[in-house]
């Protein structure tokens, strides 16, 4: 009967065990999240975008619009080159029909060119003819009129300036060139009239040793001359 009584005593303890055991369980789980509202539905609908989303859309257009930008800054450049060839082009074609002009045709020129509308082309083309008529100033006044062309920095003047700048420095040198020429001139002017008067000196030496050498024999014994 002892067994039997122990066998039962088991029984009960175990299934006392398995029931707290469930109890404990069901306490200690969290408990389920209730579902969303309507309303919190509607706010994570009208949320911001994050940061994440926001340079997502924006990286394509940031990139489209560097892309503009670079093509505007080259369009730019092409069309500021091909303005300055053309500039450069005029000033060559110009330049080559000077040198087939008479001086008579040059002064011609220069007096069409001082009634002609001022601009960037005519104040070059005054430059150039002053440089090839080579009268006394006109070199002098070719560069101030270039100098004067080179302060401007307005869009109209741009695409003249490098040809400016070139004819600027050509004619400066030759400017150079042409004043050291006048002082060798003028020093070679300066020992021309130095000997000039040592030899108008030398002369009037020779002229007394001449005189003296006739007083001389004029006044040796035996010339019957009384001095």
């Amino acid at each position: 009967m002892l067994p039997t009584t122990n066998f039962c005593f088991l029984t009960i303890v175990v299934t006392l065990c398995v029931g707290l055991t469930q109890a404990g369980c069901a306490l200690i789980s969290p408990p389920e999240a209730p579902a969303p509202s309507l309303a919190a539905v509607l706010l994570a609908d009208e949320a911001p975008p994050t940061a994440a989303q926001t340079s997502e859309v924006a990286s394509p257009a940031l990139a489209a619009e560097q892309t503009a930008e670079k093509a505007a800054e080259q369009a730019t450049r092409q069309a500021a080159e091909q303005a300055a060839n053309v500039a450069n082009r005029h000033v060559l074609d110009y330049f080559e029909r000077l040198r087939s002009m008479s001086p008579q045709e040059l002064s011609l020129e220069l007096q069409r060119l001082n009634s002609a509308p001022g601009g960037p082309a005519t104040t070059l083309e005054t430059a150039l003819a002053l440089g090839q008529n080579r009268a006394a100033g006109d070199l002098q006044r070719s560069l101030s009129s270039l100098d004067s062309l080179l302060r401007i920095n307005t869009p109209e003047v741009m695409p003249w300036r490098p040809i400016a700048r070139l004819l600027f420095i050509r004619f400066s040198e030759q400017r150079k060139m042409e004043e050291q020429l006048e002082r060798q001139n003028g020093q070679l002017k300066e020992n021309q009239r130095k000997i000039e008067q040592l030899s108008e000196k030398l002369e009037a030496l020779k002229a007394i040793e001449r005189s003296l050498t006739v007083r001389q024999q004029s006044l040796a014994p035996g010339s019957g001359k009384m001095p």
